[in-house]
């Protein structure tokens, strides 16, 4: 009998303790304004498939990386220029439009895989490398889409287009005549949408890929995807808008009201309220780069890092000189690369988040040009108004 309570006792003691919850690690709040990598189902998952890197127009790379100083190799078309950026497939394949000389497929290593020399290329115009490896290529008379072969899937002509983007489902946008259109994956238009004044523009999506934002040469357009209609509209603004993953809108506009007119690195929230300005002036501001917290770089007279509240974490003034018209972008790390222009040359310079400065490399021989692409290993940097593209690593 006595055996038998030990027994039953012991039995009862099991159940208990198996009844206790597993003891859990803490899970470490993110800051805020920490911005989540948006999922984007129709792109390529490549380093670089747009222009960029993705939808949103962050210029931030999924890959942190460390330059030696190498020019890997340097890629020359004689008496073609390439005025826009360049996109990296997965399986490392670059693709550069060169303005009236078409599109040049190239292998890492710089040689060249193919070309299309018959299709004539517009300024700022990046192609957009699919899931399935297609490539949307934008011409001066049309939209494309090639194989990664360089064979035609279709075409889609008499149209000039202008800040092409792609949705979650692989369905095309650009702008073209004062039009915003939308192209199926097969090339067929599904509707198109009338926008006055807005005849050349850079777009961004939010990241539910329902609303398309256009900052266009007369304001920004939020635009609903689903509803086909225009949300709102604000100001005069540059050539550039940039979507973090809350949906604030950053760009530079000049508004009567803020900072005596002038222009002003603004961020909106997603229904045009104004968060934060910062005051430009007259200064032409090129795009910046978001970075993991949520701190945006970007630069006027100096390089400056403002947090997701719109507070000035730090600012650089540069020593060597130049002036800065490239896009900035950044890596994983949140280190901030930026191309600083000389007369025929440039310098190629990294800061960390905390504006440490890094690396720098001076006085290449060229003009630089569109954004840059980062790489796992390494920055490919296309020329402006001019013929090369230089791989550094």
């Amino acid at each position: 009998m006595k055996r038998n309570l030990i027994l039953i006792y012991a039995l009862l003691l099991a159940v208990f303790l198996s009844c206790k919850e597993e003891p859990t690690d803490p899970v470490t709040p993110k800051p805020v304004g920490w911005q989540d990598d948006v999922p984007w189902p129709s792109l390529a998952a490549s380093p670089w498939p747009m222009y960029r890197h993705d939808p949103q127009n962050t210029g931030r790379s999924k890959f942190q990386l460390s330059l030696s100083g190498t020019i890997r190799w340097q890629f020359k078309v004689q008496s073609r220029t390439i005025i826009s950026s360049i996109s990296v497939s997965r399986d490392s394949v670059i693709y550069a439009p060169y303005e009236s000389g078409g599109l040049y497929s190239l292998n890492f290593d710089g040689t060249v895989k193919w070309k299309i020399l018959e299709k004539v290329t517009h300024s700022y115009h990046t192609p957009i490398i699919t899931s399935d490896g297609t490539i949307i290529h934008s011409a001066l008379y049309g939209v494309y889409s090639l194989n990664p072969d360089g064979t035609q899937n279709w075409f889609y002509g008499n149209v000039e287009p202008f800040g092409i983007n792609i949705d979650k489902a692989g369905n095309v946008y650009f702008i073209s005549n004062y039009r915003l259109k939308a192209l199926s994956k097969s090339g067929e238009l599904i509707w198109e949408y009338d926008i006055p004044g807005i005849y050349i523009g850079q777009t961004a999506f939010s990241p539910d890929g329902n609303t398309l934002y256009i900052a266009g040469n007369t304001g920004l357009v939020a635009f609903d995807i689903r509803n086909h209609d225009v949300k709102w509209e604000y100001g005069e603004v540059s050539s550039w808008c940039l979507v973090d993953a809350q949906e604030n809108i950053y760009v530079d506009s000049k508004v009567d009201s803020i900072n005596n007119g002038e222009y002003s690195l603004i961020s909106l929230t997603k229904d045009r309220k104004v968060r934060w300005s910062r005051w430009i002036g007259d200064y032409y501001m090129s795009c910046p780069t978001i970075d993991k917290n949520g701190n945006l770089a970007y630069v006027k007279d100096s390089l400056f890092s403002i947090s997701y509240a719109g507070i000035t974490r730090w600012g650089l003034k540069y020593e060597t000189g130049g002036t800065v018209n490239t896009p900035l972008v950044c890596d994983e790390a949140g280190n901030i690369f930026v191309i600083r222009e000389k007369w025929q040359k440039f310098d190629l310079s990294v800061y960390s988040q905390s504006g440490q400065f890094l690396f720098e490399m001076r006085d290449i021989e060229d003009y630089p040009g569109g954004s840059p692409a980062l790489t796992e290993s390494g920055i490919i940097i296309p020329s402006g108004n001019s013929s090369s593209i230089f791989f550094i690593k």
